[in-house]
């Protein structure tokens, strides 16, 4: 950590040098009954992953992984991953002066930089003696110190690259969460159709050809619209169908 984070919104705010999964920890915590608004952040995970299983790889000290425990209505869950991407995607066109789009359901996109992902987030849900609970986890890719790694040159970017200047990993998180307080508070409040309206216009997905990778197989069609549960709705052959989970690639 570099600066202070001094938001006062979500407690306790743990910062460590070093844990397997930011999610899995506050995942452990939501069981034993931690109430909501604990946020933990690591420097570096030994075990982070993305959607489907996906292995999530870090520089240590280069990018802000950060997990956030809600306890929102099991109804709204499909909502909060959108909700952090609102979040994310709003204090970084602030600190970075550039338009970051949104593509269903988890990644974060620079639209001037070839559509290249900064961010990723990753939503669990567990159920438990101690209630519901969602556990939303989110890592940015900070700065690369240069080059990209090769694996991901073609496709991620980093943000001290996009805003011209190195970003304060505790800056960004208290721009993060400073977004994220409101938009939680509205999802608590039951305003599903106002949040879903605002994540329509950052949503890059909506309009396009997409393949979706999804539990049940693959599906090609046209992203037509984003329904009440937080589910993508696409047109294929004539049949429409609304996927709740999986990843979507754009295809034009």
């Amino acid at each position: 950590m570099q600066g202070k984070v001094t938001n006062q919104r979500f407690s306790p705010i743990r910062w460590v040098d070093e844990t397997g999964s930011t999610n899995l920890d506050l995942l452990a915590d939501a069981a034993a009954g931690r109430p909501a608004g604990a946020v933990l952040v690591a420097d570096h995970q030994t075990a982070g992953r993305g959607r489907q299983g996906r292995v999530w790889l870090d520089d240590p000290g280069r990018s802000l992984l950060f997990s956030v425990l809600l306890r929102p209505a099991p109804a709204t869950a499909g909502l909060v991953p959108l909700v952090m991407g609102m979040a994310v995607s709003g204090a970084v066109d602030d600190l970075a002066d550039v338009a970051t789009a949104l593509k269903w359901p988890n990644d974060v996109l620079v639209p001037t930089a070839g559509e290249r992902k900064l961010a990723g987030i990753l939503s669990e849900a567990a159920t438990g003696p101690a209630g519901f609970a969602v556990v939303v986890g989110t890592g940015i890719n900070v700065s690369f110190g240069g080059q990209p790694p090769a694996e991901v040159a073609d496709r991620a970017v980093d943000l001290a690259s996009i805003a011209g200047r190195p970003v304060d990993r505790a800056e960004l998180l208290d721009a993060i969460l400073g977004r994220l307080g409101p938009l939680v508070d509205r999802l608590d409040a039951g305003d599903a159709v106002g949040l879903l309206d605002d994540y329509r216009k950052v949503c890059a997905t909506l309009g396009r050809s997409v393949r979706l990778d999804t539990p049940g197989g693959e599906l090609t069609g046209t992203a037509v619209a984003i329904d009440p549960s937080g589910g993508l709705v696409v047109e294929s052959d004539g049949v429409t169908h609304v996927v709740l989970a999986g990843d979507a690639h754009h295809l034009a």
